[in-house]
């Protein structure tokens, strides 16, 4: 048997100590940088005739007269700001004695972009309506207000001004200001604010307001610390405390619109306009629902349980009631997941049900399994992004306070917190972040939630054209401890490859390189992490950024490490047809524009033939043995016994400290060709993403990280595939495998395990896996970048592009967001 480098389990060994140092980050020599004032003129130019932007916080709200001045105040409310507890804008408009008018615009442009829109419809669908209906209850009941909607704009400056010009007097807009890099994805409706353009005598204002935990970063983004630790030690000031709620006796005079459209669209309503504006096919809109991950709203969550006062509630019953312990809450009688229905054809689903399991018997739930807070967790993820509910509220409603303790949830909101202040300082003083017109070969990033989770990526023009033509992607991923930024050489070197004279491509060009939860620049949530959360986040990414943003054509995807084994999952799931039952990561149906893999030493099994036949053997003529996907879903696999929590943390913490000082010198051990690829803007980054909040997360996953599935089962191999492997006489369910053309560009110099003896074992799985060994170690797309870069424009030239060429003719892309 050809052993596996066991990467994949990130477990807390030795490897896992070796596997770190594989990442490499690719930092560029910052230019000059605008001053966080002139890039605030720049944003604001365009409304400086017209829109005066107030910015106060909730600390100057005592300011705020009670005398009428005649105003309109509008309440903006959007996706991303669905709540009356702790909002601001809500708190100055009912403090004046004017007229309130409750105001949400759903228009073309906010839904279009709404995180998880693409790959969820229908659960996003429900979502949002089940938190505008209860929105619109609590108003009601306690202010007497009537939420008005507007559902048929295409944009909300158009909406907005159809309403202001039906008031002869001045109309102050409150509205959330989600942050720079919620402003670039661009589904609140500030964000349209931010560029709209109003005629000169309009008597429009505009007052934003946000619900950051502390105000004082803000004020100092442009000069933000790049680590987490000197960020805390800088601002460690308390959050602020959640607003004071309002006296429900409080008279309000409320406002409504003419030849208003009332009515709150219902789920299918709002799933159909979502279908048409997008051009999404409506089969595999309905083949989607509840392949999110597991317990979480896109994951089986009940839709009901996103609204508001669901979710306060549950809150309040998490804290008081249960004492913030996982066991108490998952066995309480409100406990949301209960009963949670889970998607049998998705592997994620199935890992996260085998570890709540635990040893004990069906139907007893494990908790100690898990990671601290995550039953929570991974239930406030939608409200938290839905704006439901406040970070403030969250923050300082946990108040156990325990030797050692360290609340999972004050760790989320301050997470998300620094992950919104590091995304805003990179668009406001690095011009890679804002840059809408990169060069060939020039990476930019952009940023993009899953889950909620903010999370960054690369994304790099290969080729241009001056005409419209069919465009080539290539995807790649990064490995254990890495970041999307690792690409960024091999990416620059196949640019000039592609758009040189001799190797002229016709058809446009792009990479992109995720960062993926848990690493980099991403988020990293209380999350039990497994290969089937990042294959989830990595097919998800496929259909939310490269086919439906970049308008993706077709592409490659290819991976470093355990991203390589996420490359070949992410290809088998690419495979997964709408009406068919195959088990793959999330239990979605893939686009089918995968057209091939690109493996550098990736992390996984890979079985011989002679290794099967053994298996085979094992279990008796007639009999199958099932592939680990298979096991998986079948609930066959041994029990899951982690550690316990208080050592896996307290192994993590250490192994975290001692690999941090000597980050170098690993590095360098597996660069064996080029050293001097590890210089000190790499060690700086890898050093920098481990010290974010959360980031020990990863480290505690990998002591119980199921089994992994084997590359036999995902490239379809001729012996050791679900298949190749069929028997009669038992039911097992099919699962998916991808078996086109694959380039295993593999480091033979890799100190980890024997690279060449692998690379040779995926060559011998069948027919189109094709082995250019490199003379490098295990990051040969780091260390010898144009190496990598030439076999990949080789390979394509004679395989995949020849391939696609029928195909492109009658190609056509989906609408960009």
């Amino acid at each position: 048997m050809i052993r596996s480098t066991r990467l994949l389990l990130l477990s807390c060994s030795l490897l896992l100590l070796l596997a770190i140092p594989a990442s490499a980050f690719l930092v560029r020599p910052s230019s000059i940088a605008p001053s966080h004032e002139e890039v605030s003129a720049q944003s604001h130019r365009r409304h400086e005739a017209s829109v005066t932007v107030i910015q106060k916080h909730a600390s100057e709200e005592d300011n705020v007269s009670h005398e009428s001045d005649d105003a309109l105040e509008i309440v903006l409310f959007g996706v991303g700001d669905l709540r009356v507890d702790d909002h601001e804008g809500l708190h100055r408009a009912l403090r004046r004695d004017n007229q309130v008018l409750p105001l949400l615009i759903l228009d073309d442009t906010s839904l279009a972009n709404i995180p998880g829109v693409v790959s969820h419809t229908i659960d996003t669908a429900n979502m949002i309506t089940t938190a505008v209906a209860d929105l619109q209850q609590s108003l009601q009941k306690q202010f007497g207000l009537d939420l008005q909607v507007v559902s048929d704009a295409d944009s909300v400056l158009p909406a907005l001004m159809k309403v202001v010009q039906q008031y002869a007097g001045s109309v102050r807009v409150h509205v959330q200001d989600l942050g720079d890099a919620d402003n670039q994805i661009g589904y609140g409706p500030f964000s349209q604010l931010l560029k709209a353009e109003l005629p000169v005598d309009s008597n429009l204002e505009v007052v934003p307001w946000a619900c950051h935990l502390r105000e004082a970063p803000w004020k100092q983004v442009d000069s933000l610390p790049d680590l987490y630790p000197d960020f805390a030690q800088k601002f460690g000031e308390l959050p602020f405390e959640p607003l004071a709620a309002l006296d429900r006796d409080l008279e309000v005079d409320g406002a409504e619109v003419a030849e208003k459209d009332r009515q709150i669209p219902t789920a299918e309503e709002l799933m159909e306009r979502m279908q048409t504006l997008l051009k999404l096919d409506l089969e595999q809109v309905k083949a989607e629902v509840n392949t999110g991950i597991f317990q979480s709203h896109w994951g089986g969550l009940d839709a009901s349980t996103v609204a508001e006062s669901k979710v306060l509630e549950n809150l309040e019953t998490f804290m008081s009631d249960c004492n913030e312990e996982d066991a108490v809450w998952v066995q309480h009688p409100t406990y949301p997941a209960r009963g949670c229905p889970r998607n049998r054809r998705s592997l994620e689903h199935a890992t996260f049900n085998w570890m709540l399991k635990g040893t004990g018997e069906e139907g007893q739930v494990e908790t100690n399994n898990l990671l601290a807070g995550e039953p929570i967790i991974r239930y406030l993820a939608a409200p938290l992004m839905l704006g439901t509910v406040s970070p403030r509220r969250i923050w300082h409603s946990s108040t156990r306070s325990f030797f050692q303790f360290v609340s999972p949830l004050k760790t989320l909101v301050e997470g998300r917190e620094w992950h919104k202040l590091l995304a805003a300082k990179n668009i406001r003083t690095r011009p890679e972040y804002s840059s809408s017109s990169l060069k060939e070969g020039e990476t930019g990033y952009g940023y993009w939630r899953w889950h909620g989770f903010l999370c960054r990526y690369a994304q790099t023009p290969l080729k241009k054209t001056d005409v419209e033509s069919t465009k080539e992607g290539v995807m790649l991923f990064h490995g254990f401890g890495a970041s999307g930024g690792q690409w960024n050489k091999a990416m620059k070197e196949l640019s000039d490859i592609v758009s040189s004279e001799e190797n002229a491509v016709d058809n446009r060009m792009e990479g992109l390189a995720p960062d993926l939860l848990g690493f980099g620049q991403s988020e990293k949530p209380s999350l039990s992490y497994s290969i089937y959360v990042w294959d989830s986040q990595c097919t998800d990414f496929v259909k939310e950024v490269a086919t439906s943003k970049c308008s993706w054509d077709s592409y490659v995807v290819g991976g470093n490490s355990i991203g390589g084994f996420s490359a070949a999952s992410t290809a088998a799931n690419e495979c997964v047809s709408i009406d068919g039952d195959s088990l793959c990561s999330s239990g979605s149906p893939g686009t089918g524009k995968c057209k091939g893999v690109v493996l550098m030493n990736p992390a996984g099994p890979i079985y011989s033939e002679d290794d099967i036949k053994a298996k085979l053997e094992a279990v008796g003529e007639g009999n199958k043995p099932g592939t680990v996907a298979q096991a998986s879903a079948l609930g066959a696999l041994p029990p899951c016994k982690p550690p316990p929590r208080p050592v896996a943390r307290i192994f993590g913490n250490g192994l975290l400290s001692y690999l941090r000082p000597r980050i170098q010198s690993i590095c360098v051990n597996l660069y064996p060709t080029n050293g001097a690829a590890v210089d000190d803007a790499l060690c700086t980054e890898i050093e920098r993403d481990s010290l974010d909040p959360g980031a020990i997360n990863v480290m505690i996953s990998g002591a119980k990280l199921p089994p992994p599935r084997s590359m036999n089962e995902m490239l379809q191999s001729d012996f050791g595939s679900a298949t190749s492997m069929q028997s009669s006489g038992v039911a097992i369910p099919d699962e998916a495998s991808f078996a086109g053309p694959v380039l295993v560009a593999t480091g033979v110099l890799d100190p980890l395990n024997d690279a060449k003896g692998r690379g040779n074992g995926l060559t011998a799985l069948r027919e189109g896996i094709e082995f250019d060994p490199i003379n490098a170690g295990h990051c040969p797309h780091d260390e010898l970048p144009n190496d990598v870069a030439t076999s990949i424009a080789k390979w394509m030239t004679k395989t995949v592009r020849p391939m696609n060429t029928a195909n492109y003719k009658s190609a056509s892309s989906p609408a960009a967001l």
